[in-house]
């Protein structure tokens, strides 16, 4: 299937990534295209049925066909996704594992499971969106110091949290967790006396949390930015407003669940743009 085929899954399902391709140079495209267009697809298998287990079948599945790519095996009933795919990750030496790494951290999104700690909520965001930013450097990029790998992965960690906290009211209305627990608290739909599922305050210091180590890892990204090679820099557009976003979350907490953080489709593609231009997130 071919790379166009991805950029219009993309631009169907996720046009915020979409955007940030579509102004990054054209030599970067494909990359880009591909791998968020494997984002994606996986990113819906958990909402696409109400059966858990036909979505750990489709989870099984994706982590069967990467084994075969890694192994150099190929099936017939492939995705329409895996011929790009398979490409970048035969050409660039992709490690399969950070692919594997993202499926397995989906699974949460089955059900309504709980994050139990603050760090399983880390590690959570780390396995999908930190990897999917070090397989798209991988890709661009041979030759790697740690430091451009260490960079972009908090950079993905500020991701994770943006798309999170922007994304968190619609996954409450679904019946999901997204936000981690303390081990001592039993249940999430702890409710106060109005009848509210986490206090409010709780709530805030739980989001506020979250924030202030996507900050700090934005801070520590930042310093990293110069071992990234200034023509691949663009892979990063798509964070370019996550700071805005969790300035937005750090001044007013609650904000978030009452879905009064997202920025304008306008606004972003300023952001995005001024990014470009920049060269730097």
């Amino acid at each position: 299937m071919s790379i166009s085929r991805c950029a219009q899954i993309l631009q169907n399902g996720d046009p915020d990534k979409f955007f940030a391709t579509l102004i990054a140079p054209k030599k970067l495209r494909p990359i880009l295209y591909t791998v968020f267009a494997f984002h994606y697809e996986i990113s819906k298998i958990p909402y696409s049925t109400d059966e858990e287990i036909l979505a750990e079948i489709k989870f099984k599945w994706w982590e069967q066909e990467l084994t075969h790519i890694s192994k150099r095996k190929f099936t017939k009933n492939r995705n329409e996704i895996l011929d790009p795919l398979s490409d970048l990750i035969i050409k660039n030496d992709i490690p399969v594992d950070l692919f594997l790494e993202a499926i397995n951290a989906r699974r949460f999104d089955i059900g309504s499971q709980i994050h139990r700690s603050f760090y399983d909520q880390v590690n959570y965001i780390e396995d999908i969106f930190s990897s999917l930013l070090e397989i798209i450097l991988r890709s661009c990029e041979k030759h790697l110091s740690p430091e451009a790998v260490l960079c972009v992965r908090k950079f993905g960690f500020v991701l994770g949290v943006a798309n999170l906290l922007v994304a968190l009211p619609a996954l409450e209305i679904l019946g999901k967790n997204p936000i981690f627990l303390n081990f001592n608290e039993k249940d999430t739909r702890l409710k106060s006396k109005n009848g509210q599922l986490l206090s409010e305050k709780r709530f805030a210091e739980r989001v506020l949390k979250l924030v202030e180590a996507a900050e700090s890892e934005l801070i520590e990204a930042r310093k990293y930015l110069r071992f990234v090679d200034k023509k691949v820099r663009p892979i990063l557009l798509c964070c370019a407003s996550g700071p805005i976003i969790l300035k937005k979350a750090r001044r007013d907490p609650r904000r978030v669940q009452r879905d009064a953080i997202k920025l304008s489709p306008l606004y972003k593609i300023i952001n995005l743009f001024r990014a470009r231009i920049r060269n730097k997130i």
